[in-house]
């Protein structure tokens, strides 16, 4: 394993795994939101990832990043991409899907207690509520598979091809 590896930056991480955190326990919120009463607690998580995700994706086109791995074949650099882009979708349609599913329900939604924010669409048709709540769960079922995939690939090349890919993200990896 080389030792020489660069790091993501402190923040960079910070944002990776707070998101991580909040997105596992969204999706265990959302699976007991039948027998809990949490779904202001839900909503709330899932605009605080939105918000995040924007924060992220402003600070990964603006700050400088590690490059590919070197040791990668091209196919896993591209299949790598291509789950990063899938997963930021997956951060993006969620929360957006969330939000248009509580306008479609005629209820406001507050981001902590400080504002309300617009409705996106008026109350719709109990049919049309109901759509987009099924979207909502399938985009979150769709994404926890994406996400076990993300895990599983980062422990394949620590484990198995011992090379930096983990390292570079854990919180107390070092940078060189």
């Amino acid at each position: 394993m080389d030792q020489n590896y660069i790091s993501y930056g402190k923040f960079a991480k910070f944002l990776h795994w707070t998101m991580a955190t909040l997105i596992l326990l969204n999706y265990i919120l959302g699976l007991t939101l039948e027998k809990s009463n949490l779904y202001n607690f839900h909503k709330q998580t899932g605009l605080t990832i939105l918000v995040l995700l924007i924060i992220r994706v402003i600070w990964r086109l603006t700050s400088p990043y590690p490059g590919a791995v070197e040791s990668l074949s091209t196919m896993e650099r591209y299949a790598a991409k291509l789950g990063h882009l899938a997963l930021y979708l997956f951060m993006l349609a969620i929360p957006l899907s969330g939000i248009l599913m509580v306008n479609s329900y005629g209820y406001p939604l507050k981001f902590w207690g400080i504002f309300t924010l617009p409705a996106i669409i008026g109350a719709q048709s109990d049919s049309a509520s109901e759509l987009i709540s099924k979207v909502h769960e399938i985009l979150a079922n769709v994404m926890i598979a994406f996400v076990a995939l993300h895990i599983l690939a980062a422990l394949k090349h620590h484990i198995i091809d011992k090379n930096e890919v983990l390292l570079r993200m854990i919180p107390f990896g070092r940078k060189k």
